[in-house]
């Protein structure tokens, strides 16, 4: 899990690169979305209308007003 926040932490990346790290890592597909829960990330679709949409994700960040 902390391996993907650190992934995530300097802004969204394409959930297909993502998978790569985490396989390079020798972690699981099941293992990458238990954390992807976990985490409460958010997916979105990005890309152009010729077809090259793909999914990416980002951490949702929560400010705390004191």
């Amino acid at each position: 899990m902390e391996f993907l926040a650190t992934l995530l932490a300097d802004g969204p990346l394409a959930q297909q690169n993502i998978e790569k790290q985490y396989s390079n890592e020798g972690h699981s597909e099941s293992t990458i979305r238990r954390a992807k829960n976990l985490l409460k990330i958010k997916s979105q679709k990005k890309g152009g209308p010729l077809g090259d949409e793909e999914q990416e994700w980002g951490l949702v960040i929560t400010y705390v007003h004191q």
